[in-house]
């Protein structure tokens, strides 16, 4: 059977991920790539180079890299129904590695394409939400996020994708490598 071609599709929007990366790196604006979960060989070589690989573990978040002078971290989702994302097609895994990152000093995020519109959710915001949703018992209508509620706590990305929200947040906050920050150990 087929994959499904569209809007619901993630090898669409990784594509449109991917052109808009190539164009940030050739403008000099950010460097990100997409991650894999780790592979382990199994058995020889096969005829040409080839080998069977399995996977050995959960891999990263879909694309880490550096934009604007900061680290970024996101993972991309797909999903093209009507009414809500489901925050359980964020994945244990996924979550940790972008908590961790933010600690770290990073500019996290989801980027979410939902129907035709793409969308800059930022970590900070969506993490209470998404530790909400995997609790045992969560309240009624915390299990997803709504169009609505993504129009007022989310940025939509514009043409030239994800790059104007870092560039804005870069601005908001101070660089990690900012010396007045690190007064009392210099």
């Amino acid at each position: 059977m087929r994959r499904p071609t569209g809007p619901s599709n993630g090898a669409v929007w990784e594509g449109l991920l991917e052109r808009w990366h190539h164009r940030y790196q050739r403008t000099g604006a950010a460097v990100v790539t997409k991650t894999d979960p780790p592979i382990v060989r199994r058995g020889r070589a096969l005829q040409g180079g080839w080998f069977q690989a399995r996977y050995s573990g959960l891999g990263p978040v879909d694309y880490i890299g550096c934009a604007c002078g900061r680290a970024v971290a996101f993972d991309a989702k797909a999903h093209a129904g009507p009414n809500s994302w489901p925050l359980a097609k964020l994945k244990p895994h996924q979550a940790g590695f972008l908590t961790g990152m933010e600690r770290a000093g990073a500019l996290c995020w989801v980027a979410l394409r939902f129907g035709p519109t793409c969308w800059v959710v930022p970590w900070p915001w969506l993490a209470p939400l998404w530790l909400q949703a995997q609790s045992t018992r969560p309240p009624r209508g915390t299990k997803s996020i709504s169009l609505g509620t993504l129009q007022t706590h989310a940025w939509r990305m514009t043409p030239d994708g994800w790059l104007p929200w870092v560039q804005q947040q870069v601005a908001l906050t101070p660089s990690v490598r900012d010396s007045s920050r690190y007064t009392e150990v210099m």
